[in-house]
């Protein structure tokens, strides 16, 4: 992202029950034949520890080894300069729970159906903790916010699963805003890490961290709320206040620096954390047998020149490249691949799959794909596809590449053809159809100005997406996803703005 708002250089869950008996047990049949065969694969490839590291809101732009001229991530660009950095990863939802459903399944939004916070996934979906776990693997998840409790199914697989938070009445400030310290910050989830890592002594295992540290309210301890100085930002950074989305509960100011630096401060104290971790499977002599993969579930809006007029410290209501553009750091022990940046266009999609491959092992139909080809060289042949995101506030879809954007705002409901209650038939190709040149800043170009040929190849594939995605049809006969009956998660989402 470029533009002028940047700094200047200077315990095993339970699951879900099914609401139809035949479905579940088609789902139940599905799972005992998707889990067998990945326990009786006999590939002969070494198991490796695996390791995800997921961080929610956080910003590629706003890291080191993305170009970020302030020193917030130390201990990822150090990593990065090991491993394998995608320049072009996207997420496919810029909302926590269904990004993760994605990073979890290797599905598209369109296939599991987790469209919004307050839905759960089903457990006829194999997630990779349950492949994983099928295989011999010690299973760990710890979550740093509320809404990812045992309850949204994002617990399926995991032996042992973090999830314990302050009461409702804890975290709830005067004036029905959300105290910060309803998230668990980056030490309380590192000390739980490494506690059950020294207590379990594990075999083969996979744990998954979700820090929540750069999420809005934007309130870092000390000394991170100074590591920044005022001096390192441009003083001209004044913006509308009335645009202010709800979380950011500060006081209003106009100031952006402000809430940049207090971010950034954020973001420093979770790479602190990140270090410790790492030095501990290092001391331990695991790190060299451990596959880290580094990504987050979303971005944030900050105003940002390729944005329409919505609220700051938001996302979720569009699909700019400040909500969808992701890190993605891949680390493979002993392998080749160290310091190699790749601009292929990825997807969080690809995360699963990719991991499963690299480990050996078999697993369900994806909708993503594994990136494994492009660790062997820095100029791999594989020709990859693009990448496809879909914001459910505003009804839109979009296809990515390297170089165009492709948004589409139908007037009918796509979230009803993603849930099963309308035919694609019913989604006329009219509505507005915006395209971005990615080498270019500033605001949407006339797609009819555009060559004709490029145009239209961009609408046949994101109609594809749309359409036949590899495992939609598969998929359809699995239960729908539930709301949540969770009066707290409802009053704390309200809290935080989301509903």
């Amino acid at each position: 992202m470029r533009g002028g708002v940047f700094p200047r250089l200077g315990s095993t869950p339970g699951r879900v029950s099914s609401t139809s008996l035949t479905v579940a047990s088609v789902g139940a049949v599905l799972l005992l034949l998707t889990i067998l065969a990945i326990v009786q694969d006999t590939s002969t490839k070494r198991l490796r520890n695996v390791l995800l590291i997921t961080v929610d809101t956080l910003r590629a732009d706003h890291l080191g080894c993305y170009g970020y001229p302030l020193e917030t991530s130390p201990t990822i660009d150090r990593l990065a300069g090991q491993s394998v950095l995608f320049e072009n990863a996207y997420c496919q939802i810029p909302k926590t729970n269904p990004s993760l459903a994605t990073i979890m399944t290797g599905l598209y939004p369109s296939t599991h159906k987790i469209l919004q916070l307050q839905l759960n996934l089903p457990d006829a979906y194999i997630t990779l903790a349950e492949a994983l776990h099928a295989r011999g693997y010690a299973t760990c998840g710890i979550v740093g916010q509320y809404n990812l409790s045992k309850r949204t199914g994002l617990a399926q697989g995991f032996e042992s699963y973090f999830d314990t938070f302050p009461s409702y009445e804890a975290v709830t400030r005067p004036g029905g805003h959300f105290d910060s310290m309803a998230e668990k910050r980056a030490k309380d989830l590192v000390d739980l890490g490494i506690g059950w890592f020294r207590t379990t002594q594990p075999r083969n295992f996979f744990l998954w961290i979700h820090f929540m540290d750069p999420h809005a309210a934007y309130d870092p301890l000390p000394p991170y709320d100074e590591a920044f100085p005022e001096s390192s930002y441009s003083t001209a950074l004044e913006i509308d206040v009335e645009r202010i989305h709800r979380q950011a509960f500060d006081p209003p100011r106009q100031d952006l620096a402000y809430y940049l630096r207090r971010y950034d401060g954020e973001i420093r104290a979770m790479d602190d954390q990140i270090g410790r971790l790492l030095d501990e499977l290092r001391r331990a002599g695991a790190l060299e047998e451990t596959m880290v993969v580094f990504t987050a579930d979303h971005g944030e809006y900050m105003g940002d020149p390729d944005g329409p007029a919505v609220q700051y410290f938001s996302h979720g209501e569009t699909l700019t490249e400040a909500e969808i553009h992701v890190p993605l750091i891949w680390h493979i022990p002993g392998e080749t691949g160290r310091g190699i940046r790749l601009s292929k266009v990825v997807e969080t999609a690809d995360i699963f799959p990719t991991i499963m491959d690299l480990t050996g092992l078999k697993g369900p139909a994806w909708d993503g794909q594994s990136l494994s080809p492009l660790f062997a060289s820095s100029n791999p042949d594989q020709k990859l596809g693009k990448a496809f995101s879909y914001s459910f506030e505003s009804n839109t879809v979009s296809i990515q590449s390297e170089r165009w954007k492709l948004t589409w705002r139908p007037k009918a409901s796509l979230a009803g053809y993603f849930e099963g209650r309308s035919t694609f038939g019913s989604v006329s190709t009219s509505g507005e159809w915006l395209l971005y040149d990615r080498m270019r800043v500033g605001g949407p170009l006339d797609p009819m100005a555009m060559a004709p040929d490029l145009l239209g190849q961009l609408q046949r594939e994101l109609l594809m997406k749309l359409e036949v995605p590899p495992t939609k049809r598969d998929h359809m006969k699995y239960p729908a996803s539930q709301p949540l009956n969770d009066p707290e998660l409802i009053e704390r989402l309200k809290l935080l703005g989301y509903l």
